[in-house]
């Protein structure tokens, strides 16, 4: 997700593209008509397959200027920044949302069909309203009656974690695509499992190989001491739920270098063979 500043440019980390995505997507997030006019064009120099326009993010920082999941409660502003970022674009451009209100489907539904009469060639929406931000039930009759009011692709958001909750996330909204966000931190094989009936997920010894392949791109990117600041929570996700003593889960608070790194996938190592 990019929030445009005037030092994005191709050196910076979120904006790289390796040789081997196949498909690639960039967000924005802004609620300032001009400045997203000019993110766009600087975002136009680079080889996207989308555009997504983020109005679904829920955080204070975010909402307190306007921008993100605070453009659901605007729409005026949220549609002119919208039209924007369209008639800039040279790629497709989607947008996300959330859901307005649980207990009326009709602002989410009203506001999505303004979205879709701007231009939008899909529309993400995630099932849960500003104020649950990642956690509670998920509004899936509200997504289900954006779904029916809207002629262009809906995609189903909130709460998929693993093959059931994926399942009942398509049946209850009748969406044939959902988007699968914090579920996939710390279990990128997510993907796989949905899409193979027959995949095995990684062993504790595989997932220490994974752990070290991801830090070691998170590094090469942000040097060591940066990178490994970013990675702390990120394979504290990787080891979450596998059986691991407290003490062993603890120690992703005090990493600080690849050598601690290595030292915790060792000690994870041996107590997978104990």
């Amino acid at each position: 997700m990019i929030v445009y500043n005037k030092s994005c440019d191709q050196s910076h980390p979120t904006l790289m593209r390796d040789d081997s995505e196949e498909w690639l997507g960039v967000q924005l997030l802004g609620s300032n008509p001009n400045r997203l006019k000019k993110a766009v064009q600087r975002l136009n120099r680079f080889h996207y397959d989308v555009l997504d326009f983020n109005m679904g993010c829920p955080v204070k920082k975010v909402t307190k200027r306007n921008a993100g999941a605070a453009l659901c409660v605007n729409p005026d502003l949220a549609l002119t920044c919208l039209e924007t970022v369209i008639k800039e674009s040279s790629i497709p451009v989607t947008a996300k949302i959330r859901v307005i209100s649980r207990e009326d489907q009709k602002p989410t539904v009203d506001l999505a069909q303004k979205m879709e009469n701007v231009g939008i060639s899909a529309l993400a929406i995630h099932g849960r309203t500003v104020e649950q931000l990642y956690s509670g039930p998920v509004a899936t009759d509200v997504i289900k009656a954006v779904n029916s009011a809207l002629n262009i692709p809906v995609i189903a958001n909130g709460g998929v974690k693993d093959k059931q909750s994926a399942s009942d996330l398509i049946s209850q909204t009748g969406c044939s695509r959902i988007m699968i966000g914090r579920g996939s931190i710390g279990r990128p094989w997510l993907f796989s499992e949905l899409r193979n009936p027959e995949y095995v997920p990684p062993s504790k010894e595989e997932i220490c190989c994974i752990i070290k392949r991801h830090v070691t791109h998170i590094v090469s990117i942000y040097g060591e001491e940066r990178g490994i600041r970013h990675a702390r929570k990120i394979i504290a996700a990787y080891i979450k739920g596998l059986g691991l003593p407290s003490t062993t889960r603890n120690m992703t608070n005090t990493l600080n270098s690849i050598a601690d790194v290595n030292q915790l996938l060792n000690h994870i190592k041996s107590f997978s063979q104990s």
